[in-house]
């Protein structure tokens, strides 16, 4: 993550690296969302409840410091009813209060797809 300095763009090292404390290959980054809050980033080769590439999205928030390398997110939005080769999080959008994820293969062989929408329940 790169974040622009007072001075404008320039030569600069990155300000944060945000991951999910995975040791195995989950795609994280794969595809990514902002907003003022935070950012999502979809894993759609994460593993998720034994399905292989069921795939997930990872929610970071920003830091009120400010952004800094972690690897602590704030929630993974994952499918209900998941299944193998969905590879949830292949393609991510947010908004203020809701983060949608694309899911191309959903639904076993037929490959129909998916768009999951997620809600925060905050009032």
């Amino acid at each position: 993550m790169y974040v622009e300095p007072a001075g404008g763009w320039g030569n600069m090292t990155e300000t944060a690296r945000v991951t999910d404390g995975n040791t195995v290959v989950d795609g994280l980054g794969w595809s990514v969302g902002l907003t003022g809050a935070g950012l999502v980033a979809g894993a759609p080769f994460d593993t998720v409840d034994g399905n292989q590439q069921a795939g997930s999205v990872y929610v970071f928030l920003k830091p009120k410091a400010g952004w800094k390398s972690t690897s602590k997110y704030a929630t993974r939005l994952t499918a209900t009813y998941g299944e193998d080769y969905d590879i949830l999080g292949i393609s991510v959008a947010v908004a203020s209060d809701m983060v949608v994820a694309g899911a191309p293969q959903a639904y076993g062989l037929d490959d129909v797809g998916l768009g999951y929408v997620f809600f925060t329940d905050q009032k």
